[in-house]
């Protein structure tokens, strides 16, 4: 279940602090002119947000008096510290954390340029994809829907698919998916790219020339 009636309020501060932080984000990108980062890895970041937003709600009613239900050591300690404003600030830090990871590597890519460019866009990507998948799995682990018969199968047949890191959000499986989403949007782009290169610029018509009137 995502929202519980008895914590509704405290659901809708949680996603208030979501929307601060990407507020804050955004706002330094447009005060940096660094805007165009959002239009190159919007689909990551609107993914990372969705599902982010999911995976915060879903945890704070499934922890709520029982913060060792949480898998994630870090998120497990500031629940047990403060319940959920522990969460509250372990997720705006979060948001801000990864945010910055970002941020960061956009100011070296556009200082390093050239040959490092397409490398260092394409590990931007990769991280907000693996978020965004580490969220979508860490949703899945609260409802039904994490006994999906596909998932289930990969369970079996590989578990290390699904090893976590210490931070508690990348595993094998979102940094694999991840790497997948990343290729095909790189693709797409090039595509489109080459595409609107090969497109013939359309010249005007010209225009009749006026007739030479002579006098007689």
């Amino acid at each position: 279940m995502i929202f519980a009636r008895a914590l509704l309020g405290q659901e809708l501060i949680l996603v208030g602090t979501i929307a601060l932080a990407i507020g804050l984000v955004i706002t330094y990108l447009r005060w940096r002119g660094q805007l165009d980062l959002l239009r190159r890895a919007w689909p990551a970041a609107l993914l990372w947000a969705i599902f982010g937003t999911l995976d915060a709600l879903v945890t704070i009613v499934g922890t709520w008096g029982a913060p060792w239900r949480e898998a994630n050591p870090t998120l497990r300690a500031m629940l047990t510290w403060d319940g959920w404003v522990g969460q509250l600030i372990y997720t705006f830090v979060w948001v801000l954390f990864w945010a910055a990871i970002v941020i960061g590597l956009e100011e070296l890519r556009r200082r390093l340029g050239g040959v490092w460019a397409y490398p260092l866009g394409a590990v931007q990507l990769l991280i907000l994809y693996a978020l965004a998948l580490g969220h979508l799995y860490g949703y899945l682990s609260w409802t039904p829907y994490i006994h999906a018969p596909l998932l289930v199968f990969l369970y079996e047949r590989a578990p290390w698919l699904f090893d976590g890191s210490p931070l508690g959000v990348f595993s094998n499986l979102s940094l694999i998916l991840g790497a997948v989403l990343t290729a095909l949007q790189l693709a797409i782009a090039a595509l489109l790219h080459s595409r609107r290169g090969r497109t013939p610029i359309a010249s005007p018509a010209l225009a009749p020339r006026p007739r030479q009137i002579t006098k007689r």
